[in-house]
């Protein structure tokens, strides 16, 4: 990864995040032989994978291997299915590690996840994103007043967002119960309950969550620019109601604001625009 220089200047805000890593079990078996003038098990199986790639793993029959002639003699007819099953697990293995999605680089995920924000405030915005072993971490300091998160591999699609640094603890504490194994509504009515607790900090005024996304979006290299996504904008103002705000509970017209959770903590103005020709 690149080493990027963080930037110093300004009241600098530690913040505790909570992170989600990936394990990852790799299991390997390497198995010899007493008898130094047979062929290995690694030997054996090689020769039944080349084989048997002709005949989609088929069971044992006679005539299958008439160009295998020596696969008889390599294993038999009792250790073949026993064979064809390490063969497929060892397959299956290989295909989900090789085409496990990549880290992009920390300069990439920063200059991908800045574009949620307004353009004016995206050279010192802080940044999370995820290191070489999927943690979420903090891959730049920034100075102003926006958090963004760089878009998250492992899932489909595309999505980054910038969000107002007052947000952290209901964001910090939806990350942390995720990690739990908590989902939806559990999360919704732990969150509830704390905010009105007082132990869980909301923001005190209106504050905007930045949003691009789109389910063929993604970052392209040669111009740094996310193509092929679009913005929403999600404005938390927790326990408006539409009594209180005016709005309506349902946009009026594409792309119009309305009140999401209304008289909830997560109370938030929903704004949506109609989505960009490509």
């Amino acid at each position: 990864m690149h080493s990027l220089k963080q930037t110093s200047k300004g009241n600098k805000q530690k913040r505790a995040l909570s992170s989600v890593g990936s394990e990852h079990l790799v299991y390997t078996e390497g198995v010899g032989s007493s008898n130094l003038s047979a062929p290995t098990q690694r030997q054996s199986e090689m020769a039944v994978f080349f084989c048997l790639s002709d005949f989609s793993f088929l069971p044992f029959k006679s005539g299958l291997f008439s160009h295998c002639p020596d696969i008889r003699t390599l294993i038999g007819r009792n250790n073949l299915k026993i064979m064809k099953t390490r063969l497929v697990f060892t397959l299956a293995l290989f295909t989900c590690f090789s085409c496990e999605a990549q880290i992009p680089n920390q300069e990439e995920q920063i200059s991908a996840a800045i574009q949620a924000a307004p353009e004016e405030n995206r050279a010192e915005a802080t940044v999370l994103g995820f290191d070489e072993s999927r943690k979420l971490v903090v891959i730049r300091v920034g100075t102003n007043e926006l958090i963004c998160l760089a878009d998250d591999p492992s899932k489909e699609g595309f999505s980054v967002a910038c969000y107002h640094q007052d947000l952290e603890p209901f964001m910090a504490r939806g990350r942390e119960l995720r990690a739990e194994g908590k989902r939806g509504s559990e999360i919704f009515e732990i969150r509830e309950k704390e905010a009105k607790a007082g132990t869980l900090q909301m923001p005190k005024n209106p504050t905007t969550l930045h949003i691009l996304s789109g389910s063929e979006g993604r970052y392209d290299e040669e111009s740094g620019k996310v193509v092929d996504a679009n913005y929403r904008y999600v404005v938390y103002i927790p326990f408006a109601t539409p009594e209180s705000t005016g709005l309506p509970i349902r946009p009026i017209v594409p792309g119009g604001p309305w009140i999401m959770d209304p008289g909830t903590h997560k109370a938030h103005i929903m704004i949506t625009p109609p989505a960009q020709d490509k």
